[in-house]
């Protein structure tokens, strides 16, 4: 079974157990972030990426932030009245950050049933780093023009945006030589 088919199949249960859930901001972030994130990475599938693992790994987190972008900032606009410009910048700087982040907070929860001293200083590690990741969303939020506030889009607007979006998709997979059937293998 295909991802895809994982994906419409997760999204249908959800909305057939609860149709209500359609109109949740976070169900709609989601579903578009995932969907754009798949599309992104099936129609660069073809291009070579960097050889070196550093710049395959920063590359990787670029066009994830640009999937997840293009497709969530309608939603965004609609719901918050906001656009960002300096998203992907802030998910190049913040994301590689974000396993370590887990990673130790649940050492520090299982450390702490031994050796409580040393939780406290992992969590201290998990401190310092969210302390880093606000002062980068903080410091890029502050440049100018790194965002709008107070935006306005009509719901004909994203449907007209979700459509071209679809359509160039549609034109850079004919332009491949690709079809839409093998997003489903």
């Amino acid at each position: 079974m295909s991802l895809t088919t994982v994906f419409l199949l997760t999204v249908t249960v959800m909305v057939s157990l609860d149709p209500l859930i359609l109109g949740d901001v976070g169900f709609q972030l989601s579903v578009a972030a995932v969907a754009g994130i798949g599309l992104m990475l099936f129609l660069v599938r073809a291009y070579r990426k960097p050889r070196q693992p550093a710049l395959n790994f920063l590359f990787s987190i670029m066009l994830i932030s640009l999937g997840a972008t293009l497709a969530t900032w309608p939603i965004v606009a609609y719901h918050f009245g906001m656009i960002s410009l300096v998203n992907i910048l802030a998910n190049v700087l913040v994301v590689p950050v974000m396993p370590a982040v887990m990673l130790l907070a649940m050492l520090a929860l299982v450390v702490n049933l031994f050796w409580p001293v040393a939780a406290l200083g992992l969590g201290l590690l998990v401190h310092f780093l969210f302390i880093w990741m606000r002062w980068v969303t903080g410091w890029l939020s502050s440049w100018p023009g790194a965002y709008f506030d107070g935006v306005v889009i009509l719901m004909r607007v994203i449907m007209i945006y979700y459509a071209l979006l679809i359509f160039a998709s549609a034109l850079w997979l004919k332009k491949q030589g690709r079809s839409w059937r093998e997003v489903w293998e």
